[in-house]
């Protein structure tokens, strides 16, 4: 693969339709209330049964739905590597990037969700986790357990976990259904341990639904002379997508991780350039684009910086995707954030740094979905 730079640029014409579903004041930020849920429905107590067979149930059922419908060959364990699970040793894969980066995380935060609703606490959630992801690659797979799989189901599930268990109870409170939706495992959960999972709502800051339709343009230009530059050009696209901002970002203080995050996902669709030779029939007449970006705090301080300023300095975990037409890149990254806004009588600035470290991720220079043009001359020689 030829080395490409970082400099894949989109000008983007877009025409935005915001819908609000809660406004808030230009001149003063609407404050969440937290509402404690289900005190009465929750008897407080620790059910490791229904945690772990919440844990296991996920796992038979997507084994049964591999085997039987979609006949999945890594799927048919045969009882060898049951009985002999530790003769295998991990290694790195290169599956599908859908698979590894949006697959296992989801896969993991069903593990997690199962303990939480069974009242574990993140530890024990986490160790539940990692039992769940150690039983699927070491026996529910003939393949080798793959090391990038394993980090991505365990610290991949967690932050999708929290997220998502937090926003099913907001979810719940609006239309009950919904809550279940949202956490598949508490149906069986609930039914094993008669608790009904414990949290707060009313913890919802922001939600907004976003429609943007316009045009692109991209251009690549490599680091090496041997291949050219390529530029293209996308029509037209429609991309919809959903951001959840939950509590308030700017002047958060607390220790409990993921009391506050962000949570944004889309996904776009339009018409292709279709002028790439090895394209294949979709990308012809396609182009498509599904994002997930999300950042949750970890531990979060709140300096008196000023008397107009609302500042945030913690430990984050930054967890995003994106599956395009051009590029895919995914990211676990762990680090350290700021986040202010600065107040005016009738306006506001609001701006974010992350410092994170991208432990295992995939970017652009390693996935660039186009083929290249050599620029090769008599007498120079290129490998």
């Amino acid at each position: 693969m030829h080395h490409l730079k970082h400099s894949l640029f989109f000008i983007i014409l877009s025409i935005f339709v915001l819908i609000p579903i809660s406004a808030e004041e230009s001149s003063q930020e609407k404050k969440t209330q937290s509402i404690p849920v289900h005190e009465d429905e929750n008897d407080g107590k620790k059910h490791y049964v229904s945690a772990l067979t919440g844990m296991l149930l996920p796992e038979i059922a997507i084994s049964l739905w591999c085997v039987n419908v979609v006949d999945a060959d890594w799927a048919k364990v045969p009882m060898k590597t049951f009985l002999h699970p530790l003769d295998r040793h991990p290694e790195f894969d290169t599956d599908w990037v859908w698979t590894n980066f949006v697959l296992h995380p989801f896969q993991g935060s069903l593990y997690y969700m199962a303990a939480r609703n069974s009242n574990l606490n993140r530890i024990e959630s986490l160790g539940v986790t990692a039992m769940g992801d150690f039983i699927w690659e070491w026996f529910f797979e003939t393949t080798e357990p793959s090391i990038n799989d394993l980090f991505y189901s365990f610290i991949g599930g967690f932050a999708v976990g929290e997220m998502v268990s937090r926003l099913s109870l907001e979810a719940e409170y609006k239309a009950s259904p919904l809550g279940y939706i949202l956490n598949p495992p508490r149906a069986w959960t609930q039914l094993i341990s008669g608790s009904k999972p414990k949290g707060t709502v009313g913890n919802i800051h922001d939600f907004t639904v976003k429609f943007n339709v316009g045009t692109m343009h991209s251009y690549t230009k490599s680091a090496s002379s041997s291949v050219l530059p390529a530029s293209e050009t996308f029509p037209v696209y429609f991309s919809p997508d959903i951001t959840v901002v939950y509590k308030d970002p700017y002047g958060h203080d607390s220790n409990d991780p993921y009391s506050q995050f962000e949570f944004r996902f889309g996904g776009g669709i339009g018409k292709s350039a279709g002028r790439w030779r090895g394209m294949s029939s979709i990308e012809k007449y396609i182009m498509y684009d599904v994002f997930i970006y999300s950042n949750g705090m970890i531990f979060s301080r709140a300096p008196d910086l000023g008397e107009n300023k609302d500042t945030s300095i913690g430990m984050v975990l930054d967890y995003d995707f994106k599956w395009q037409s051009l590029i895919d890149m995914a990211a676990i990254a762990p680090g350290f954030a700021i986040k202010q806004r600065i107040n005016y009588e009738h306006s506001k600035i609001e701006w974010q740094h992350h410092l994170c470290w991208n432990i295992i991720g995939i970017t652009d220079y390693y996935y660039f979905h186009r083929p290249v043009n050599l620029n090769i001359s008599f007498g120079n020689d290129y490998s």
